[in-house]
C-alpha cells in the first residue's frame, strides 16, 4: 500500500507542499505500520474465538485493498473519468470522502515526533535487587495522530463491509475503540492469555470471514467474552504504565547531548583526566581495531569513500575561516591534510556504526543493501555539518537542534584541525569522541520515536557502545551474540533505523539488558 498511496498523493495532493515527499513517505510508512498492528490483533482476536487456524493475513490485506480503491476512485472521480463504483465496496461518497480526509489530513499533518507519552513495566521480583525496569516504548505526537485515524478507518471499514454485524458486535464506534483498547491491554499486563480472552470462556463462534454471515447465538457469547475484561479495570492499568512526557523530561531523551557537547569543547574538560571515562573510551577507540582483526583492514568503506560525496563535497565547501572553532587552532593545514584526517574519520565513524547497526539485529551479510544505506544515511550526516555554513542546513534547523549541530560542526572540525602536536592514540580518541556524539545526533534526529526507545539517552548509547567493545574483546560474547541475539532482534526490524518496529515482550526485554544498563555516565 505504501508505494501507491504515495503516488496518489504526488499526483493529487498539491496542498502537501510543506511537508517533503520524503517525509511523506514516511508517515505512510508508519501510518501503514499501525493500522496493520491494530488490525492483525483484532483479526487475531476474533480467529481464537472461532477456534480455527484462520489465515488472518489474507484478511487484514483486505483493508490496505480497500483503502487503495477508495483513493483511486475519488483520483478518478475528480478528474471525472468515472462516476462509477465499480469494483469498490463501498458506494457511499460521504464515507469515501471522510476516509481520504482522515488519511491525508495525518500524512500532510506538520506534527512534529515530540514525544508525549512514555510506558514502562516493571518485571517483579523477590528481590528487589533483580526487579527490571523495562521500557515498552514511547509515543510521539505524530504517533498519536496516526493511531487515531487508523481506528477511524478501521470502524468505516468494518461498518461499510458488514454493517449487520458492526451492530450487533459493537453498537457503535465507541464500543469498538474499548474491544481494541482491551486486546492492546491483554497484550501488555497479561502473560498467560489469548488476546485478551480467558482460554477457557473460547467458543466456537463465526465471525471470519467479516462479510460473513453471524447468528444470534454468536452475540450473546462474544458479549459475554467482552464483559470479561473491564474497560475501567484496564483503564487504571494503563493510567498505571503510561505517563504523560513534560516538556523538561521530553530533553531528558535527547536533550543533553548539547551539554555532553559542551564539556567535550571546554579546553579544561579536555585536559582533565577522569578515570570513570578513561576506560569506556578506550574501549570504544579499540573497536576499530578489533573490527579489522575480524572483518579485514580492507573493508567496504574504502570502496565507498572513493565513490562518495564526502571528500569532493569537502574539497569545495570547507574552508577554516568560515567556521568559528573553539579551541585555537595550530594554523591552517593544507587542504590534503585535511582530506586525511577527514578520511581517517570517515572511517572510524564507519566502523562504529557497522558494529551498532549489527548489534541492532541488523549484518552486512543479511542485507548488504541495506546495510550500505544505512552507513549512507550517517555519511551523508557528517557532509551535512561539516558544511553546514554553505549547505543551508542551518535554516532547515530549529533553534535547539541548530545550536546542537553548531557544536558538534565546532567539535568535529576541531578534532579534524587541531591535531598536528597531538600522538596518534589521542588523535584516535578525538576523532572517536567526536564521532560518537554525531552518532548520537543523527540516530535521535533521524527517529526520535526509536531512539526514546531503544536506548532513552545518550549515556546509554555510549554504554552501548562500551559493551560492544567489550563483547568483541572475548570471541565467546561476540560468537554467541552473532548467533543467538541477532537473529532475535532482526524480527523487530529496527534497521532500517527511519522505519517503524515493534518490540515482542521479549525483545523489550532483551533491548533493556542490552541498550539501556548505564547510569547517568559523566562522559
Amino acid at each position: 500500500m505504501t508505494k501507491e498511496i504515495n503516488e496518489i498523493m504526488k499526483q493529487n495532493f498539491h496542498q502537501a507542499n510543506h511537508i517533503r515527499s520524503k517525509d511523506i513517505y514516511q508517515n505512510i510508512l508508519q501510518l501503514s505500520n499501525i493500522l496493520w498492528f491494530i488490525n492483525i490483533r483484532f483479526l487475531k482476536n476474533l480467529a481464537v474465538l472461532q477456534n480455527i487456524n484462520f489465515d488472518y493475513s489474507k484478511e487484514n490485506c483486505l483493508i490496505y485493498q480497500w483503502i487503495l480503491d477508495i483513493f483511486e476512485h475519488k483520483r478518478n472521480h475528480s478528474k471525472k473519468n468515472s462516476s462509477k463504483n465499480e469494483g469498490l465496496n463501498c458506494s457511499d461518497e460521504r464515507v469515501m470522502s471522510h476516509v481520504v480526509s482522515t488519511l491525508t489530513s495525518v500524512l500532510i499533518s506538520g506534527k512534529k515526533d515530540n514525544l508525549v507519552y512514555v510506558f514502562d513495566k516493571t518485571i517483579e521480583s523477590n528481590n528487589p535487587k533483580y526487579q527490571l525496569k523495562i521500557s515498552i516504548g514511547v509515543i510521539s505526537e505524530i504517533q498519536l495522530l496516526m493511531t487515531k485515524a487508523a481506528v477511524t478507518v478501521l470502524a468505516s471499514f468494518y461498518k461499510t463491509i458488514s454493517p449487520t454485524k458492526w451492530k450487533i458486535l459493537f453498537v457503535n464506534q465507541s464500543a469498538f475503540l474499548h474491544h481494541l483498547a482491551k486486546l492492546q491491554s491483554s497484550f501488555a499486563f497479561l502473560s498467560n492469555s489469548s488476546e485478551g480472552i480467558p482460554v477457557g470462556s473460547i467458543h466456537s463462534i463465526k465471525a471470519l470471514p467479516w462479510a460473513a454471515y453471524f447468528n444470534e447465538y454468536d452475540k450473546i457469547v462474544f458479549g459475554k467474552l467482552n464483559q470479561n475484561l473491564s474497560w475501567e479495570h484496564l483503564q487504571g492499568s494503563f493510567q498505571k504504565y503510561f505517563k504523560q512526557i513534560s516538556s523538561s523530561e521530553n530533553q531528558l531523551y535527547h536533550g543533553r547531548l548539547s551539554e555532553l557537547l559542551n564539556q567535550q569543547l571546554s579546553s579544561e574538560y579536555m585536559n582533565e583526566k577522569r578515570e570513570n571515562q578513561e576506560d569506556i573510551w578506550k574501549c570504544i577507540c579499540r573497536i576499530k581495531s578489533m573490527y579489522e582483526s575480524k572483518k579485514g583492514k580492507f573493508n567496504q568503506f574504502h570502496v565507498y569513500y572513493s565513490n562518495s560525496q564526502i571528500n569532493r563535497q569537502s574539497k569545495m565547501s570547507v574552508n577554516v575561516k568560515d567556521f568559528k572553532i573553539i579551541h585555537s587552532l595550530s594554523g591552517s593545514p593544507s587542504e590534503e591534510k585535511f582530506l586525511q584526517e577527514l578520511k581517517y574519520f570517515s572511517e572510524i565513524l564507519w566502523v562504529l556504526n557497522s558494529t551498532l547497526i549489527e548489534a541492532l539485529g541488523h549484518t552486512e551479510e543479511q542485507d548488504s543493501q541495506t546495510f550500505q544505506q544505512e552507513q549512507n544515511n550517517i555519511q551523508k550526516e557528517l557532509s551535512s555539518i561539516i558544511n553546514m555554513s554553505t549547505n543551508g542546513l542551518g535554516e532547515s534547523l530549529d533553534p535547539e537542534t541548530k545550536n546542537t549541530a553548531v557544536k558538534l560542526q565546532d567539535l568535529i572540525l576541531s578534532s579534524l584541525y587541531n591535531n598536528s602536536e597531538l600522538s596518534f592514540k589521542l588523535k584516535q580518541e578525538a576523532h572517536t569522541k567526536a564521532a560518537v556524539m554525531l552518532m548520537a545526533y543523527y540516530y535521535c534526529k533521524a527517529n526520535k520515536v526509536k531512539w526514546a526507545t531503544i536506548f532513552q539517552n545518550e549515556s546509554n548509547f555510549i554504554h552501548s557502545l562500551f559493551t560492544i567493545g567489550m563483547r568483541m574483546r572475548k570471541t565467546y560474547s561476540y560468537n554467541y551474540h552473532r548467533e543467538e541475539v541477532i537473529p532475535k532482534l532482526k524480527s523487530a526490524q529496527l534497521i532500517p533505523w527511519k522505519n517503524p518496529f515493534s518490540l515482542s515482550p521479549i525483545q523489550q526485554k532483551s533491548i533493556t539488558w542490552l541498550f539501556q544498563k548505564s547510569k547517568n555516565i559523566n562522559i
